[in-house]
């Protein structure tokens, strides 16, 4: 029990049964994650600035409930993203 008689709230794990929600951008993304691609691969492939790839790429990581690019990967496969 915590201080005030109630247990500290923790955020659940990611449900994997639950579809994440990714823009199409994000989709993309993911797809250039999974064939291994650089934030500047990704920024050249899709025509953005580097920074908007790297906002890309955190919005499918957390999204994932990853930590890194290869959690995400390996998650999107588990999910069957990729």
């Amino acid at each position: 029990m915590g201080v005030f008689g109630s247990r500290p709230r923790r955020r659940p794990p990611p449900d994997a049964r639950r579809a994440p929600h990714l823009t199409p951008r994000q989709r993309e993304t993911l797809m250039l994650l999974g064939e291994g691609a650089s934030t500047e691969m990704i920024a050249d492939h899709l025509g953005i600035a580097r920074e908007t790839a790297r906002n890309h790429i955190r919005a499918v990581l957390r999204e994932l409930g990853a930590r890194t690019r290869l959690e995400a990967v390996v998650e999107a496969h588990a999910r069957g993203l990729l």
